[in-house]
């Protein structure tokens, strides 16, 4: 593992691998609004 860090040029997997945790994080974050919407809109059905 250290290694890979000294590494001045990492692998593309290694970039891709960093990339990761961000992409499925905002992956998350859109699925969270898209739910919140849903809820929203179940919500407001459900008192009108």
């Amino acid at each position: 593992m250290a290694s890979i860090d000294a590494s001045p040029a990492p692998r593309p997997s290694g970039r891709a691998r960093a990339l990761t945790p961000a992409i499925g994080g905002a992956r998350q974050r859109a699925a969270q609004r898209a739910l919140s919407a849903i809820v929203a809109a179940l919500a407001a059905e459900a008192s009108s």
